[in-house]
């Protein structure tokens, strides 16, 4: 100890007094407190938003933006036009709506004939195979057996 005071004088005459003060108990509880205030933290900033943040601010623009449109969407309803009979023959005739209804009963007439044609062939097909099994003798029981195996 002497030896230090030889070489840094100074150093005894610093009081040997605690310059602060600390309550009584304080670092025992302190971990306690500040675990408690980690936990008040996470449970005030789990919902809170700030009203300055930026998406905030988009978001509710956003919202009220779309809220907007949609009302003026209900709200703006097209009225159907109000045409004489005059009129209204005037366009379906230079529509050829007319022409064109025709045309296609036209083409309905001619698939179902078509249809028609396709069902007569094969049943004639059907009665040519009847009439020529018949003929070369294979009795209904041999059909059968032959479909079976």
């Amino acid at each position: 100890m002497e030896e230090l005071n030889d070489k840094y004088p100074n150093l005894s005459k610093i009081t040997k007094k605690h310059a602060f003060d600390v309550p009584e108990g304080y670092f025992d509880r302190l971990p306690l407190e500040v675990q408690q205030r980690c936990n008040d933290d996470k449970k005030n900033n789990l919902f809170s938003i700030s009203l300055k943040s930026p998406v905030f601010r988009l978001t509710m623009g956003l919202a009220v933006f779309l809220s907007l449109f949609f009302l003026f969407q209900k709200n703006h309803k097209q009225e159907p036009m109000a045409l004489s009979s005059s009129e209204l023959m005037s366009y379906v005739e230079q529509e050829e709506i007319i022409n064109f209804d025709q045309d296609m009963l036209a083409e309905e007439s001619v698939r179902e004939e078509l249809v028609e044609q396709e069902e007569s062939n094969a049943m004639a097909e059907q009665v040519e195979v009847e009439d020529y099994l018949i003929k070369e003798g294979v009795s209904q029981s041999d059909i059968m057996d032959e479909i079976e195996t």
